[in-house]
């Protein structure tokens, strides 16, 4: 009798990379937060977009740039990966366009920050976001729906 067995990543994920308890309570409540509006939050990608925005004294900086955002869903996320020995997260822009969206919600949103709009527009750009990462009504998509057939 063989057991099946389930392939293992051959990396950790980020999310069990230890961090201070006030970025993990940052990151529990961005995460209940997303839950409870319906946004999509990987535990992964948020884990990292916050250790990359995560000050000396263990606190999250709440100041976010276009090029802050362009950086942490490229160069900068991979090389802090590499330095954990943990694998980059799938769709960091997804995770991020809802963080952006949770600061933006609860007024945290640092000061010196860009404009919401630009934030968002920038995240947007990333590609695998452009699919993913705006709500849409089901009735829009392509190819979706049933055939609409007359009662006789």
């Amino acid at each position: 009798m063989s057991q099946a067995t389930t392939p293992r990543s051959p990396r950790p994920r980020a999310h069990t990379v230890v961090q201070p308890p006030g970025l993990r309570r940052h990151r529990r409540e961005v995460a209940r937060w997303a839950l409870a509006h319906g946004h999509p939050a990987r535990r992964d990608a948020l884990a990292v977009l916050t250790a990359l925005r995560t000050t000396a004294d263990g606190a999250v900086d709440r100041r976010w740039t276009v090029e802050l955002v362009d950086r942490a869903t490229g160069d900068a996320a991979v090389s802090w990966c590499d330095r954990h020995g943990v694998s980059v997260p799938d769709d960091l822009a997804t995770t991020l366009a809802t963080y952006l969206r949770y600061l933006s919600a609860t007024r945290s949103l640092g000061p010196g920050s860009d404009p919401i709009a630009a934030l968002r527009r920038s995240a947007s750009i990333t590609s695998p976001t452009r699919d993913r990462s705006r709500a849409r009504h089901p009735a829009r998509a392509t190819g979706s729906l049933a055939p609409v057939l007359p009662i006789s």
